[in-house]
């Protein structure tokens, strides 16, 4: 609004009192005729309205706009931030739940490897080594599965953070992970990144504002020109 008013015409009133401790006369003809008055009121009016600055106002009016624009660009990089971080936390998540799926599969694999040589065993065609190897392979699955279990917690605990909801609260992940090949076009890649990146744009801005800022420092080396209509009264 100020780069506005900078074109528009401005007003300015003055008003003056002054008191005199005493009015000069003059005689005329035996009569006395005072020369002024001890209470003396003026009032003044000034209109002056721009009308040359060297372009700073165009320059003003520009930046205002420019600067409004990246203003914007700023909340929505902070949105799109946003939506990114709990999109990334919710499929962390996803993943860690889907890896603990993958290490109780291998857990009850292993035991099921480990009745199947203990069965052999008793029939004599393990050995003492072959049981321990197999109890081996439970117990690293089992830990595995205990510490990806802790890494499913801690993903649901980010992604309770990123969305804003207490961290006792439960979710259920439906979604699957699936696998899309995907054949990237590079225009259509670098469209993408214009209308998704919001960086970008506050980049391209910043510069256009700049140059507005040197067009405003230029115009102080150019004359300024008034038109101005002073009226008063006393």
């Amino acid at each position: 609004m100020e780069s506005y008013s900078e074109a528009l015409p401005k007003l300015s009133a003055v008003g003056a009192y002054t008191r005199l401790d005493e009015v000069s006369s003059l005689d005329v003809g035996g009569r006395s005729i005072s020369l002024g008055f001890i209470n003396n009121y003026s009032v003044g009016l000034e209109v002056r309205q721009p009308l040359f600055r060297g372009g700073a106002i165009s320059a003003a009016m520009r930046a205002a706009q420019v600067f409004a624009a990246l203003a914007d660009e700023v909340v929505r990089g902070q949105v799109q931030q946003t939506i990114y971080q709990v999109a990334q936390a919710y499929f962390d998540a996803l993943l860690a739940q889907h890896l603990y799926t993958v290490f109780e599969d291998a857990v009850r694999s292993a035991e099921v490897q480990l009745k199947d040589v203990e069965r052999k065993r008793r029939g004599g065609v393990a050995s003492e080594f072959d049981i321990l190897r197999a109890r081996v392979d439970v117990s690293n699955f089992r830990a595995e599965m205990i510490q990806q279990r802790n890494r499913v917690h801690l993903a649901k605990t980010r992604l309770f953070k990123a969305v804003g909801v207490s961290q006792q609260s439960s979710v259920e992940l439906r979604d699957k992970l699936t696998h899309e090949a995907v054949t990237p076009d590079r225009q259509e890649a670098v469209r993408l990144a214009y209308v998704n990146r919001p960086d970008l744009y506050q980049a391209e801005l910043a510069v256009r504002l700049q140059q507005e800022a040197l067009r405003i420092a230029r115009s102080r080396y150019w004359p300024n020109v008034d038109l101005s209509f002073t009226q008063q009264w006393a």
